[in-house]
């Protein structure tokens, strides 16, 4: 009995291996843009604004808890009133999103991850912590952010945010801002964890373990017959 506790101990160790969290940015600054955090016009009675960021920026399947926005120029102001931010998995290419029909291209597994205001700027970052997080796997498609919102509040420009000016090979964007010159896409910090594999050694002491556990089971049925 002894050596069975003693083998599912070293098993559950081996196994119970901690998610590793990670921070990396998509995205070099090369200008700013206010939209869609920091300004609002005339007219617009709502918000929708998407971009799509490359597969290629990330290199394996991660689970996305925040994202970080860093505040390049202005007041500080943000737009006001409650905002809905989901995610998915896109088959729309960076050159190729949608701006016409946004929900084309929205994915078949879109979650909602923040919906609520915006909360105040800290140290020069806006940051959107997430009420569920969301898991994303490159090798299934690029991945979308899709940010709607219902207008309150009178037209301003307030607060950019760091942006990649011109063709990007990394991401693009899709708005409702008419013709109004607002950049391109924001460049982003992911929060993320990812799942960390086993050292070898930990392996081995996984599967000696469970060997010990069949022994142990084994003895058992034997001295019972």
């Amino acid at each position: 009995m002894k050596t069975l506790r003693f083998a599912v101990a070293i098993a559950l160790a081996a196994a119970a291996v901690p998610a590793a969290a990670v921070d990396f940015t998509v995205g070099t600054p090369s200008g700013d843009n206010c939209f869609p955090f920091g300004c609002q016009l005339a007219g617009q009675t709502s918000t929708r604004y998407q971009q799509v960021y490359d597969a290629g920026a990330f290199s394996g399947p991660v689970t996305i808890s925040a994202l970080t926005f860093t505040v390049a120029a202005g007041n500080g102001t943000l737009i006001e009133g409650p905002v809905s931010l989901s995610l998915s998995t896109t088959s729309a290419g960076v050159a190729t999103i949608n701006t016409s029909d946004f929900n084309a291209n929205v994915g078949a597994n879109s979650t909602i991850v923040f919906a609520d205001v915006l909360p105040a700027i800290s140290g020069g970052l806006l940051t959107l912590s997430f009420s569920t997080p969301f898991t994303y796997d490159p090798q299934a498609g690029n991945l979308l952010l899709d940010l709607s919102r219902t207008r309150t509040g009178s037209d301003f420009f307030g607060t950019f945010f760091q942006a990649s000016n011109g063709s990007s090979t990394v991401f693009s964007r899709a708005h409702n801002y008419g013709s109004v010159f607002i950049g391109a896409g924001l460049v982003t910090t992911f929060s993320t964890t990812t799942p960390a594999v086993p050292e070898p050694a930990s392996w081995a002491m996984l599967i000696t373990g469970f060997g010990l556990v069949g022994a142990a089971a084994r003895r058992r049925r034997a001295m019972a017959a």
